[in-house]
């Protein structure tokens, strides 16, 4: 029989079996913000197994989880009883209102890398409202080529490259700054900015190297696209922040987002990767029709990722 502890610390010898996610990773956290954080693991001391696990960010009475990141909420290990989840929760927040907490605001992952059924509907049982459900594309990685699950319409602007002899690989070390500020530059012209500035990105891939990867696709030596991609865990990557050459309009026809696509995915399934996430397509908090069918027609499958509210009670 289990015998569950609210801890806010884990030991180095306790296993953790639930899924984790990076945005709640207590050293990425550590490098994101400044904010008070807090922690809460929900630990079976018995077999000294860490089943759950919640990340906060605290500012102005109100704990986020995740403060301005992509999704991060409450990690579960599948199996979780109900009323063990239940009672992880009750006793988070009872924390919580003690440190003055008055909000709680969780943002869950995508129901894609992890079903959301247990969570939601305990979160429901604790006075919890939706206050937003995002629209994700993600790729499931598998066996079968992505190219198969394409529109006909991205074929031929696969083929194009492929024909061509446009080149992928992965960006390291010098490369990789160069390319964050390439990336900056072309989404900057694009008139499409990015979330974050170069300057940012080169020091938070310093501080969290295995967090950030950049790939880039080339003909005739010249970068015609590339990616910062979040490397979530072992088995999901986000595909963050993409950019085309602007410059070169004799490379415009190539259209080579597809091919570095096709080419993301056959690194995944390389490196074990079942989760090839396309993010959301939102400009100015409304989903934009033309990114929704871009990423649809080059394989992505819609998912939803719920935010939820609560306030707690003194």
């Amino acid at each position: 029989m289990a015998n569950f502890q609210l801890q806010k610390t884990l030991s180095l010898k306790t296993k953790v079996i639930y899924k984790e996610f990076v945005y709640n990773n207590q050293a990425f956290l550590a490098t994101n913000n400044k904010l008070e954080k807090r922690h809460f693991y929900w630990v079976d001391t018995n077999i000294d197994c860490a089943h759950a696990h919640v990340a906060f960010s605290i500012t102005d009475e109100t704990a986020y989880s995740p403060h301005r990141l992509p999704f991060g909420g409450v990690e579960l290990a599948e199996g979780l009883v109900p009323q063990d989840l239940f009672e992880f929760l009750s006793q988070v927040e009872k924390t919580l209102v003690i440190e003055g907490v008055k909000v709680v605001r969780l943002h869950q992952a995508p129901n894609a890398y992890q079903d959301q059924t247990l969570i939601g509907d305990t979160l429901i049982q604790l006075g919890y409202e939706t206050i937003q459900n995002r629209v994700f594309h993600t790729i499931a990685v598998n066996e079968t080529d992505l190219y198969d699950r394409m529109h006909k319409m991205e074929h031929r602007k696969f083929k194009m490259c492929h024909r061509d002899g446009a080149i992928f690989r992965e960006l390291k070390k010098k490369q990789k700054i160069e390319a964050f500020q390439w990336i900056e530059r072309n989404r900057n012209l694009a008139y499409k900015p990015p979330s974050m500035s170069w300057v940012d990105l080169q020091e938070a891939s310093q501080r969290n190297p295995k967090v950030y990867k950049v790939f880039g696709v080339f003909l005739d030596d010249w970068m015609l696209a590339a990616t910062v991609a979040v490397v979530v865990n072992d088995r999901a990557i986000y595909h963050f922040m993409p950019a085309s050459q602007v410059d070169f309009r004799e490379y415009k026809k190539y259209s080579p987002m597809v091919f570095l696509i096709n080419e993301l995915y056959n690194w995944c399934r390389s490196n074990g990767i079942e989760t090839l996430d396309l993010g959301t397509s939102y400009v100015d908090m409304k989903l934009k029709d033309s990114l929704v069918k871009f990423k649809e027609n080059t394989g992505g499958k819609p998912c939803n990722a719920l935010s939820w509210q609560k306030t707690l009670s003194s």
